[in-house]
């Protein structure tokens, strides 16, 4: 390579570099944006030649009012990536999540949860085990659903009603954040029932180290494990060298304080009905493996405790927003209790103003406004109509559905509607 020197110069090979490398990124964009299968599909241009303009929007925490921008500009279907589409046909839930029998695809149970989303979700588990959400296979999948089943059923519920009710704060006189009360209570309840004793936050008024811990992981998950994932084979590889110390201690932490809690749990006898006493068998046998018990509950803590104190969160500030319902609420509960004993779960089951004000919360402010993305069979599949080519990536974004619905007005104002659609069922 000697000559190279008597002919170019450093300047002038620079140069060449550079050129190849931007001719090779217009030929990629031409491709991506005109010659791809996907071309056909709206959507901004900048987003279908590389994914990291929805990674970077995804890092500043605006991911989903971008894509309502995008469906409201460009209409149901949107691509938002090389090969990634966005969906908010309610005919795609069906061809995607529809399982056999149902929805454009009768031959496939479902769409294969995308191995990119599915990493991402696992990042914060280092047990190296899938858990319901995240594993890829059916037949898995279908196992652990009827395996834990019995702990969520209405049944199961019932006998639960004495352990959802967490110490109370007690009286308190200067304002306080309702955020941080609501993920006290609902990680409280969640881990007594999951591991069999509560954190005690709400009666303490502060978060254990590990819930701040996780709030921690959540940020770093997005921040690293989303383009570590996308590495596709390597993803594996990366996540153990090429991950920052202070994450994978983070994760590690994580997940020591879940087999920690889960391990006690199974040494201790107990007799209330949480979800181990509802899963084991009668000979205490659990039909699962150690490994796969750490990864569920893991699972279980975070799915039902962060989600349920973000829709609270929303819920609350949207009826302080709105004084006429929230007084409307407040009589229908207080007119319906004389003392808290009497707040049964049959009893408020019956509040069908709360109940509708908890529906519509869930519409207009959904704790997790994308679904888990699934990725297109090989041989392809049919989505609203359209053959769609094997390996891209689609989701129906709860959050953007909400904001395209023609015949239902999408603000805040509709418990109402809530109520007499219920009458008319």
């Amino acid at each position: 390579m000697a000559w190279l020197s008597d002919v170019w110069l450093p300047g002038q090979l620079l140069a060449v570099f550079t050129g190849l490398l931007f001719t090779a990124f217009v030929l990629r964009a031409v491709y991506y944006i005109w010659l791809h299968p996907l071309s056909k599909y709206p959507g901004p241009w900048y987003a279908k030649t590389t994914n990291l303009i929805y990674y970077v929007i995804e890092c500043r925490g605006e991911l989903i009012p971008w894509i309502c921008r995008q469906h409201a500009r460009y209409g149901p279907t949107v691509r938002l990536g090389p090969e990634r589409l966005s969906f908010t046909d309610a005919a795609a839930w069906a061809d995607i999540y529809g399982g056999r029998g149902r929805g454009a695809n009768p031959r496939v149970y479902s769409f294969p949860k995308d191995p990119w989303w599915a990493q991402v979700l696992d990042s914060i588990n280092s047990e190296g085990v899938p858990s319901l959400a995240t594993h890829p296979s059916d037949e898995q999948h279908a196992r652990l659903r009827r395996i834990f089943s019995p702990a969520f059923s209405e049944q199961a519920l019932r006998r639960q009603a004495g352990m959802l009710t967490p110490e109370y704060m007690g009286i308190v006189s200067d304002p306080i954040d309702m955020v941080r009360v609501f993920n006290y209570a609902t990680f409280d309840i969640t881990t007594e029932l999951v591991f069999g004793e509560s954190l005690g936050m709400l009666a303490d008024g502060e978060y254990v180290p590990w819930v701040a811990n996780v709030f921690d992981s959540f940020k770093a998950m997005i921040y690293v494990a989303f383009p570590v994932a996308r590495l596709g084979p390597v993803a594996r590889f990366a996540k153990r060298y090429l991950l920052p110390a202070s994450l994978k201690q983070l994760i590690d932490s994580h997940m020591r304080f879940v087999r920690d809690r889960v391990d006690a749990r199974l040494d201790r006898k107990s007799d209330q009905p949480d979800l181990w006493n509802l899963v084991l068998g009668a000979d205490g046998k659990a039909p699962l493996t150690r490994h796969e018990m750490y990864s569920n509950a893991a699972a279980f803590v975070l799915a039902g405790a962060e989600t349920s104190a973000t829709l609270l969160s929303a819920l609350t500030y949207l009826l302080l927003k709105d004084p006429q319902r929230m007084r409307r609420l407040v009589r229908e509960v207080r007119g319906a209790f004389g003392t808290e004993q009497d707040m049964t779960f049959e009893a408020l089951a019956q509040l069908e103003y709360l109940k509708a004000c908890i529906s519509e919360g869930m519409r207009i402010f959904p704790p997790l406004p994308a679904s888990g993305a699934r990725a297109v069979p090989r041989e392809g599949g049919i989505i609203c109509g359209d053959f769609i080519p094997g390996g891209v990536s689609g989701t129906p974004y709860l959050r953007s559905d909400i904001r395209l619905l023609t015949s239902l007005d999408p603000r805040w104002r509709l418990p109402l509607r809530r109520l007499s659609l219920a009458r008319q069922l």
